[in-house]
């Protein structure tokens, strides 16, 4: 286990009252470490998937070619023929990351296990601030409706979206929206609080990844 075989047959003549010594060499396997980082703080980011296969398409492993990082943010691909060239492509991001499927290769060598890391970008945020014109008070209960440069809805893990967009502020006057992907977004008052003329004017806010933008 862990060396390649060696097939190829040695053939040796036995002579009489002699020894004959016959070697064989086992070159050792090598392998791949995956390593998968926050972009900005660089912390391990586990729960992110990945497809393995090598240059003709093969899969790799026992699961289909799929792997996922553990809670070092980690993979190991061990026991890999040298030579062989490894495809390594993420399939699926972690809740609040921008997916990244460039993949990466890696041409394996003996005995070596080869790293390889990749960098995820958190996703983009977006506040909504609604306040009393003149008194700066927060306003909770206005409604906006929010899309995105091509027309859809604005979705967002934090917000309480439905199925045309609405989002209402809190009581502390506010709409925050969490894991944007990036774009630009176009935000309309649609209903004003009790008591408060509509301010119906759009305004349009430009997210982008590892952002926070905020509108008053």
């Amino acid at each position: 286990e862990g060396y390649l075989l060696d097939d190829t047959p040695q053939t040796v003549e036995v002579l009489s009252g002699k020894t004959v010594t016959v070697e064989f060499r086992n070159q050792s396997m090598g392998g791949v470490l995956v390593k998968k980082v926050d972009a900005v703080t660089g912390k391990p980011l586990s729960d992110v998937e990945f497809m393995v296969t090598n240059t003709d398409g093969s899969l790799i492993g026992n699961s289909n070619g799929k792997f996922v990082t553990d809670s070092s943010g980690c993979f190991t691909i061990t026991d890999v023929t040298p030579g062989t060239t490894i495809v390594v492509r993420e399939s699926r991001a972690r809740e609040g990351y921008l997916l990244d499927n460039t993949p990466q290769t890696a041409v394996i060598q003996s005995g070596k296990t080869i790293t390889l890391e990749f960098r995820n970008q958190p996703k983009g945020a977006l506040v909504i601030v609604k306040r009393d014109a003149e008194t700066k008070q927060p306003l909770q209960g206005a409604e906006f409706k929010i899309i995105t440069s091509n027309g859809a809805y604005a979705d967002a893990q934090g917000g309480s979206v439905s199925s045309n967009g609405i989002y209402i502020t809190d009581q502390d006057g506010q709409i925050i929206l969490t894991d944007l992907e990036p774009d630009t977004y176009v935000v309309t008052e649609t209903k004003a609080p009790g008591g408060y003329e509509l301010d119906e004017l759009p305004q349009t806010v430009v997210v982008n990844a590892n952002d926070t933008q905020t509108l008053y």
